[in-house]
């Protein structure tokens, strides 16, 4: 048997957390992100608001003596939301846009407050029509999976401001 490095270990791998949102089509949705894009995941993180922000834009919190916005995923896709539980937890994902020293500061924090877990990368995904559900501008991909379905958030534009909500 051929033992994988780590590396080929971390490529067949990736991280999705549940979003807070209604099930569409009785399926659960997660959002998916590969490990290279994850920096951290925080429990607690202090949030403070940001007034005349877009509405995807929760507020702002200092992560390791940087300031970075806390975003809604589920906002700024335009997905509607469900009851939020008690647990949260914060992704800090980061741009994969230009080299590690342009992206010094191009980072956000993302509010997940259903379950997160690390994944081997599903072999059985098939590309899948919206339906109306998403906008398809802001995503790469949106995949059926068993357990639900996987959405690929389109980050890059997030991190370069492209997009403005439009809610």
């Amino acid at each position: 048997m051929k033992k994988q490095s780590q590396e080929e270990v971390v490529d067949h791998k990736v991280l999705i957390c549940s979003a807070t949102t209604p099930y569409v089509d009785g399926k659960q949705i997660y959002f998916l992100f590969s490990l290279y894009q994850v920096e951290d995941i925080q429990r607690e993180l202090s949030v403070y608001d940001v007034p005349f922000s877009a509405p995807f834009i929760e507020g702002i919190t200092v992560w390791r003596d940087l300031t970075i916005p806390v975003i809604s995923l589920e906002r700024y896709l335009g997905l509607p939301l469900a009851e939020a539980g008690q647990s949260q937890r914060f992704i800090v994902i980061r741009s994969a846009l230009g080299t590690q020293e342009d992206v010094g500061e191009m980072r956000i924090a993302i509010r997940t407050e259903r379950e997160t877990k690390m994944i081997s990368i599903p072999d059985s995904n098939e590309l899948v029509t919206s339906n109306g559900w998403m906008n398809h501008e802001l995503v790469k991909g949106v995949f059926e999976w068993d357990k639900g379905y996987i959405v690929v958030p389109e980050t890059d534009k997030l991190f370069q401001g492209e997009i403005s909500y439009k809610g």
